[in-house]
């Protein structure tokens, strides 16, 4: 039996030179500011304005037309006729797999049944 050759590292003096010779060269990868918006900040440094009002500056809406705004979109979504359609449609497809499900479940215990009931018979 011949005994392999031991793998020797080489290092190729050369390239190593010419890596040392760029290294520090590359272009250095500039990171963009976060966004941020400097308004707010001062807003909310502000002491003589109170929590409500710093809310609203920042918001740009008093509290009271946001809320009402908010209000009448919610009441239109609850009017429109056909996104009543799709949660009937949900409550179908729930109802259908309850039932499927309770069939499954079912049919293992039929089956675990049968077993029990033919599992005698091939004993005797």
């Amino acid at each position: 039996k011949q005994a392999k050759p031991r793998a020797k590292i080489r290092f190729d003096e050369a390239v190593i030179a010419e890596h040392d010779k760029l290294r520090g060269t590359r272009q250095k990868i500039d990171e963009p500011d976060t966004p941020f918006n400097r308004e707010e900040l001062e807003i909310e440094a502000s002491e003589d304005l109170s929590h409500s009002e710093k809310e609203e500056m920042i918001r740009g809406v008093p509290k009271n037309e946001f809320a009402a705004a908010l209000s009448h979109k919610l009441e239109a979504l609850t009017e429109n006729p056909k996104l009543s359609e799709p949660a009937a449609a949900i409550a179908s497809r729930e109802k259908e797999f309850i039932q499927q499900r309770n069939q499954h479940y079912n049919e293992f215990k039929m089956m675990k049944r049968w077993k029990e009931q033919h599992g005698d018979e091939e004993e005797e």
